[in-house]
C-alpha cells in the first residue's frame, strides 16, 4: 500500500497536517509554503459500458430494450436508437452491463460490454496521530511500515519524534486499520477527523 503524503523539498522528511499555508520543516527548519491543501487521493475503478450499434429497422424494439434493461426514459432510449450507435455507461456494474447487452441483442442491435479504467478522486477522511510509542519502539515501526510506504529511518524518525503526526490524510477504513496495528504493537496512537 503506499499513501502520498507532502514532504519537504529540501531533506524530503514528511511534513504534518496544519490548519495554515505555511508551516517550517521540523528536521530541517526550511520554511514552506504548502498550497492546496491535502494532496489528492486516486481509486482505479473498473467502469463497463453498453456498445452498440443499432439498425433502423429495430429502432421500436431497442427504445423498448433501452426503456426496460437501461432505466433510461422513453425520449432518450429513443434518441439513443434512432443515433444508430450509441453507448450506455452502467458504471462499476458488470452484471448490469451484461444484462442490458443481452437485451440490446435479443432486440436486433449489435451490442458488446466494453471496460475501461477510471482514476476516481477520494477524499481523505482522517488523519493517524502517534501520542507515544511506548516500551516497543521496533514493533511500532514495524507496524507502521506495513501501513504506510516508509523507509525504516524515516518510519524511526517519526516514532521517536512522537507526539507527532504519522499520516495527515487517509481514508477512515485504512486509518483505523493502521491505528489499530499500532496500538497493538504498544503504542498510543489516535485518529483525528478531517473537516
Amino acid at each position: 500500500m503506499s499513501v502520498t503524503e507532502v514532504r519537504c523539498p529540501r531533506c524530503s522528511a514528511p511534513l504534518g497536517a496544519t490548519a495554515g499555508p505555511s508551516q517550517v520543516c521540523r528536521y530541517c527548519g526550511a520554511a514552506l509554503i504548502v498550497e492546496g491543501g491535502a494532496p489528492a487521493k486516486y481509486l482505479d475503478e473498473v467502469h463497463y459500458a453498453v456498445v452498440a450499434r443499432i439498425g433502423p429497422s429495430n429502432v421500436q424494439r431497442v427504445t423498448a430494450a433501452l426503456e426496460v434493461h437501461a432505466a433510461l426514459a422513453a425520449e432518450e432510449a429513443a434518441a439513443l436508437a434512432r443515433s444508430g450507435a450509441c453507448e450506455i455507461d452502467t458504471g462499476t456494474d458488470e452484471p448490469r452491463a451484461r444484462e442490458v447487452a443481452r437485451a440490446l441483442l435479443d432486440a436486433g442491435a449489435s451490442a458488446e460490454v466494453s471496460s475501461r479504467v477510471v482514476r476516481v478522486p477520494v477524499a481523505p477522511d482522517v488523519a493517524v496521530l502517534l501520542d507515544g510509542a511506548g516500551s516497543h519502539k521496533l514493533a511500532v515501526i514495524h507496524a507502521l511500515r506495513q501501513h504506510v510506504d516508509l523507509g525504516v529511518s524515516e518510519a524511526k524518525r517519526l516514532v521517536e519524534s512522537a507526539p507527532c503526526v504519522l499520516v495527515s490524510a487517509i481514508s477512515a477504513s485504512k486509518g483505523a486499520a493502521l491505528l489499530a496495528a499500532l496500538q497493538a504493537a504498544g503504542a498510543q496512537a489516535r485518529v483525528r477527523a478531517l473537516s
